[in-house]
């Protein structure tokens, strides 16, 4: 994401220059050396411009603002908003893209037109009778008075969250009704869940203690803490299913026979 983030600052200051040196006419009247850095400028920004993942859109502002006209897109714009370039090129954003006052984006590009100032406009669902999806903008003014979305579509990111949310809702109903409890651990980023039923059957209220994989292990007793979370480490680190016994302490400071089983899963990386 960082790289991905260098490129969109890289394509920005490309572009910037580009319009400024228009604006100040050095096409007109420009000495070989001067030529030869606004092509190789060119250059590297066509390369940017074309080839990143994020969809980029240059627009002009049509009566000081109160439209924006789409003045060029790349292919990831392309791909993304499922359109071809020549076929929208010199329209009217409002036109090709009807949602985009309810979006909130409009809104954004008349801001950054007037004040100059570049925006972020987080993470919303675009919608209108021909296209949807997730879109997160990053919106800049450029020299010439034109404006710069840079954005990317995250709807795959947004469905798949979903998905995930839905099945741990799912799956949550489903402990609940047989009384289990069930926790969540993240090898790579070590984050642990424990649902509510897992804090609610040892006397605790749901999230009254933190969801760290410590907690688990310091309610364990002391002489199956330092035989089962070994074990239990070993099992999820390689992948392989597992049941074991264990007493936690209860809120009252009772120790309650705990039945474990568990599996490791790899999940692909967005």
């Amino acid at each position: 994401m960082k790289d991905e983030n260098k490129t969109k600052v890289e394509l920005i200051k490309e572009l910037k220059f580009l319009r400024e040196e228009r604006e100040k006419g050095v096409f007109k009247d420009i000495t070989k050396q001067t030529e030869q850095v606004i092509q190789e400028s060119e250059a590297r920004f066509k390369e940017l411009f074309n080839h990143m993942s994020s969809g980029v859109a240059v627009y002009e502002a049509k009566d000081n603002g109160k439209d924006f006209i789409i003045k060029d897109i790349n292919r990831a714009a392309e791909k993304i908003e499922k359109v071809k370039k020549e076929d929208i090129i010199g329209k009217s954003v409002l036109k090709v893209f009807p949602g985009v006052k309810d979006f909130g984006l409009f809104k954004v590009f008349q801001e950054v037109y007037r004040t100059g100032k570049p925006q972020h406009h987080p993470i919303s669902l675009y919608e209108d009778q021909r296209i949807a999806g997730w879109r997160e903008n990053y919106v800049y003014k450029l020299p010439s008075g034109e404006i710069a979305a840079v954005y990317d579509d995250i709807t795959k990111r947004k469905q798949a969250e979903e998905e995930l949310k839905i099945i741990s809702e799912r799956l949550e109903l489903a402990m609940d009704a047989g009384e289990h409890g069930f926790w969540d651990w993240n090898l790579d980023t070590d984050d642990t869940y424990f649902s509510p039923r897992y804090y609610t059957m040892l006397g605790y209220k749901p999230g009254e203690l933190p969801m760290r994989k410590e907690t688990w292990a310091g309610l364990m007793h002391p002489e199956d803490r330092k035989i089962i979370v070994p074990k239990v480490e070993k099992y999820v680190k390689n992948a392989e299913p597992y049941e074991v016994e264990f007493r936690l302490k209860t809120k009252d400071g009772d120790w309650k026979w705990i039945s474990g089983r568990g599996k490791s899963y790899n999940i692909d990386k967005m």
